[in-house]
C-alpha cells in the first residue's frame, strides 16, 4: 500500500509541475516550430519567454520530437503561435537523474501581434435632391 501511494504521489506530482510527456495536445497542434526568425519577421511577434525540454534518451524512442511536441504544447499555454528552437544538445540530465543521457531543446514562444483592424470612415448619405415640377405643354 505503501508503494502504491508513494507511486501515485509521485505521478500527482509530476501532473501538476506540468511534466511533459511528448504527446502533442490539441493547442499544441497550433503552434508552429521555427529555427529561426528574421528580425522583421520578430517585429510581428510579442515575445513570451523562454521554453525548455529535457528527455532522458533511453526512456524516448525519439526524444528530439517528443522535446518539440512538449515544447509547443508549453508554449499553447502562453497563448503563442510560434516557438523557435534556439539550442538543441545532449548531455547528462539535470533532473532526476543526473548519470542518464538527456536530449535538450532550448526554445523561445512568441505570439503574433494583432494589429488592429482599420474603422472605415462612413461616408455621408447622399443630399436628397427636391424634385422639379415642370410645366407640360398641351
Amino acid at each position: 500500500m505503501k508503494s502504491y501511494l508513494q507511486t501515485f504521489g509521485f505521478l500527482s506530482f509530476l501532473a501538476l509541475t506540468g511534466c511533459a510527456t511528448g504527446i502533442l495536445d490539441a493547442d499544441g497542434s497550433k503552434v508552429a516550430i521555427a529555427t529561426s526568425m528574421t528580425a522583421g519577421e520578430v517585429e510581428n511577434y510579442d515575445e513570451l519567454g523562454p521554453v525548455d525540454c529535457e528527455k532522458q534518451t533511453s526512456l524516448y524512442a525519439n526524444p528530439s520530437q517528443n522535446c518539440k511536441n512538449d515544447l509547443r504544447n508549453l508554449a499553447a499555454v502562453r497563448n503563442a503561435t510560434v516557438v523557435v528552437i534556439e539550442n538543441t544538445d545532449t548531455g547528462k540530465c539535470s533532473w532526476p537523474d543526473d548519470s542518464k543521457d538527456c536530449y535538450r531543446i532550448h526554445g523561445r514562444a512568441y505570439r503574433l501581434k494583432v494589429k488592429p483592424t482599420p474603422v472605415p470612415t462612413p461616408t455621408p448619405a447622399p443630399t436628397p435632391q427636391p424634385k422639379l415640377k415642370t410645366k407640360r405643354k398641351s
